[in-house]
């Protein structure tokens, strides 16, 4: 995703910047009353919070605590992380289990977890892994915050949520600091409040856009393999794990693009979406009435009609 000049450029902008989640983020702020040193100390508050809480590669985080858990007894958890969960398994049962946050064991099998690139994994690891993985293993229960595995191996992986959900705290605190006019970037998920020019990279060319939209009070989430392939047996191979088979995916989609209400929802419904694959992702986006473009890799593009 690349960020195109506003549609209002004769009032000042105010842009900060910052890091999180591996990656690094940029709030754009229209207007003069922008206190820029004050706001950019309370983002990186509130973004660092995000991530040091729910992603599972802080040691610090409620995740990971629930992650080292050796029991498959109910563990206290907070609402915020009750409701990551929950969004989480709906979109795994919307995609008939190919999103699952219980992949981790594989994602760290495959060398896309926190230990880093790894050699390619046999058959009889991947089996091991497999037994760990399973949305289904995982039981919330929302009126009493709690949360239980049916396996002491199961770990979750809430990195497809995680900033998408940073960019609505990010917005959360903005909106309280009297600001109505800003776009939020978080690791490519994007949020607009007011009306921003922003650009869709070509996945066969990101040097070029594929289209340029006009963003209005929305938040926009692509979701593609073109930035995160590797090399396995001699040849290329996403980074989207089957929780079925345990090996990557052959991709019927190239990329997707899902315009959302919500950066939080944009950003795991895109994953989703990447997970389930061309045919499927189509049922699945008029089913749920989402407003999404599916690019493929010969080059099809596909838009649903709300």
């Amino acid at each position: 995703m690349r960020r195109l000049p506003s549609t209002s450029a004769r009032r000042a902008v105010t842009e900060l910047h910052g890091a999180a989640f591996g990656t690094t983020w940029t709030v754009k702020v229209r207007g003069s009353d922008v206190d820029a040193e004050i706001l950019k100390r309370e983002l990186e508050a509130e973004i660092n919070r995000v991530e040091f809480s729910l992603s599972h590669w802080r040691e610090s985080s409620a995740t990971a605590d629930f992650n080292h858990l050796e029991s498959t007894q109910p563990f206290g958890i907070s609402q915020e992380l009750a409701d990551a969960v929950a969004f989480a398994l709906k979109l795994s049962a919307a995609s008939d289990g190919m999103y699952d946050i219980t992949v981790a064991p594989l994602t760290s099998l495959w060398g896309y977890g926190p230990a880093g690139k790894l050699p390619d994994p046999t058959p009889a690891q991947v089996t091991a892994a497999l037994a760990k993985v399973g949305w289904q293993k995982l039981k919330l229960d929302k009126g009493n915050l709690t949360l239980a595995k049916s396996h002491e191996g199961v770990n979750l992986d809430l990195g497809s949520v995680l900033q998408g959900y940073a960019a609505d705290r990010a917005a959360a605190l903005l909106r309280a600091q009297g600001q109505t006019e800003y776009l939020i970037e978080v690791g490519g998920e994007i949020l607009a409040a007011g009306t921003w020019r922003v650009g869709i990279e070509d996945p066969f060319n990101p040097r070029v856009m594929l289209r340029t939209v006009v963003l209005t009070d929305r938040a926009l989430s692509p979701s593609g393999l073109y930035r995160a392939k590797r090399q396995a047996a001699g040849k290329p191979v996403s980074h989207i794990l089957s929780p079925k088979t345990g090996r990557p995916v052959e991709p019927t989609l190239e990329m997707v693009v899902v315009y959302h209400d919500s950066c939080f929802q944009a950003d795991g419904w895109s994953t989703a979406l990447m997970a389930a694959g061309f045919e499927q992702a189509k049922v699945i986006a008029q089913r749920e009435q989402l407003d999404v473009l599916l690019v493929t890799p010969d080059k099809k593009v596909w838009q649903s009609r709300k």
